[in-house]
């Protein structure tokens, strides 16, 4: 894994402000989807920006502070809030598509959802690994080992 630049960290806060800004008015843009987003999408928005905040917070400070193992550290949160966030999304399914190709379009979605927990899961565990051990990101034209 290679060390990220400050400026990385900046486009990650300035793209989750804006995918914030986006789910957080569905109000406004709900009548455009032609009931594909349902009225339970309220139900999941918690979720949605509890992943948001701590992955802002948390490049905010890798922006300017990164000492060799915090980035792991805060891998793993950005892992466990992306597991909650689709676990949530997933009970709840705020989305119905079997009025324009049918409902395996819902089907399929909820399979990617079952596979990105499970990614989710696993980058949990692996950054958890690399926390664990002290590994750091490697620099700028650094092999890894």
């Amino acid at each position: 894994m290679k060390e990220k630049k400050t400026v990385e960290f900046v486009w990650s806060v300035v793209v989750n402000l804006l995918v914030l800004a986006a789910v957080n008015t569905f109000p406004l843009w709900r009548h455009l989807t032609n009931g594909i987003v349902l009225p339970t999408w309220g139900k999941v928005l918690w979720a949605m920006n509890s992943t948001g905040g701590v992955t802002i917070l948390g490049n905010l400070l890798l922006a300017y502070y990164r000492p060799p193992r915090l980035r792991f550290f805060f891998e793993m949160f950005f892992d466990a809030a992306a597991f909650v966030s689709t676990l949530v999304f997933y009970l709840v399914f705020p989305l119905d598509f079997s009025r324009i190709p049918g409902d395996w379009l819902n089907t399929l979605i909820k399979a990617f959802l079952i596979m990105g927990m499970c990614a989710a899961a696993i980058a949990f565990i692996v950054h958890f690994v690399r926390f664990l051990r002290g590994d750091r990101p490697a620099a700028a034209g650094e092999r890894e080992t």
